[in-house]
């Protein structure tokens, strides 16, 4: 496999998560050059002005845009490499570059506050409770979020998101795909949860992956 990028192209990291609950850092670096057999180099990557600790055999995700389309490709950390006194990264290229079909499947990480109308039962009247979250990550088809309010998985409910014009909020219907319950207590939330949002039409769709797509530019010109 190669990569057939040029050096110096901008490159957005995610590190592939080992669990549904943990954090999901967007890094950025440069690509460097390929170095035979399947192998390429990166330049050390950056968490905001930090260089972010790499572990070897973590599977980093590389996404680049041109003008047209997102392109992605990962690769398995297996050398840190010294040139001219700058770091880089040696990684195995485990899979090629493919244009990025769905953009919605990119999981953005984000903090929001945000409400989620839930429907609850009391001596058979049933009412709406709402709830305050905060989101840990935001994707076209679904979102990461910690609150203290109880759910159960297969939940439908209603989220309030700031993805309108000027920050309005619109409301999407969502599934409670999965729960942890957090101990950590540096952590103010009793629960993280994962939903998956079920989208009534294509506008709506359409609109969370803009705001995704757009928060992930503002990020990247950043520096972030």
């Amino acid at each position: 496999m190669k990569t057939g990028l040029t050096t110096g192209v901008n490159l957005t990291i995610t590190i592939e998560r080992r669990k549904e609950t943990d954090p999901n850092f967007l890094l950025r670096a440069n690509y460097e050059e390929e170095d035979g057999n399947g192998f390429f180099l990166i330049s050390a990557p950056f968490y905001h002005d930090f260089q972010f600790p790499v572990e070897f055999g973590e599977i980093l995700d590389c996404m680049y845009l041109d003008a047209k389309a997102t392109f992605s490709f990962s690769g398995e950390v297996v050398e840190r490499v010294k040139k001219d006194n700058l770091n880089f990264l040696k990684l195995r290229q485990t899979k090629e570059v493919v244009r990025a079909q769905r953009r919605d499947d990119f999981r953005l990480p984000i903090v929001l506050h945000i409400k989620i109308d839930q429907v609850v039962e009391e001596n058979g009247t049933r009412s709406l409770s709402r709830q305050s979250c905060v989101t840990i990550d935001l994707s076209g088809g679904g979102v990461a979020l910690r609150s203290n309010a109880k759910f159960v998985k297969g939940e439908v409910v209603a989220i309030h998101l700031p993805i309108a014009e000027g920050g309005a909020f619109s409301t999407v219907p969502g599934e409670v795909s999965w729960i942890k319950k957090n101990d950590n207590i540096n952590i103010p939330w009793k629960y993280a949860y994962g939903l998956v949002f079920i989208h009534k039409d294509k506008v709506s769709k359409e609109k969370l992956v803009k705001f995704v797509f757009k928060k992930q530019l503002d990020m990247r010109r950043n520096g972030i």
